[in-house]
């Protein structure tokens, strides 16, 4: 039974057109902080999930995305939004947690508009 459940959700993967698009959710001064955005390619109001990488806040970055996490999330209709933040040492702790804020915040205001985001309906990993 979960083989079966396995293809088909390997079979929907396969016939789903994934785009990728990156979008600049927040700018401190020169420097440009962005975010990865999967999903169907198509109009479908659809879920969030966002991707906070790890890395212990010294390393990483919005492309070290889980591959399960990524192939489940788009399985399951939902959009994908995979953000880049400042990182320590060069970064404290209050600016890393800001950037995750105003990624939340982009997300919930203009993922709307961008890639058709419910933005009633968002989770994060």
């Amino acid at each position: 039974m979960v083989k079966s459940s396995t293809m088909s959700l390997a079979r929907r993967q396969a016939q789903a057109e994934v785009r990728m698009q990156t979008h600049t959710y927040k700018t401190v001064g020169k420097l440009e902080i962005k975010a990865d955005v999967y999903r169907e390619d198509d109009a479908r109001k659809r879920p969030v999930v966002v991707w906070i990488h790890g890395g212990a806040l010294i390393m990483g970055n919005r492309g070290g995305i889980d591959r399960r996490v990524k192939d489940a999330t788009l399985a399951a209709g939902h959009v994908l939004v995979s953000i880049d933040y400042r990182l320590a040492p060069e970064t404290q702790l209050p600016d890393v947690v800001a950037d995750v804020e105003d990624a939340l915040k982009w997300v919930h205001e203009k993922g709307g508009k961008l890639f058709s985001a419910d933005t009633d309906r968002i989770a994060v990993a």
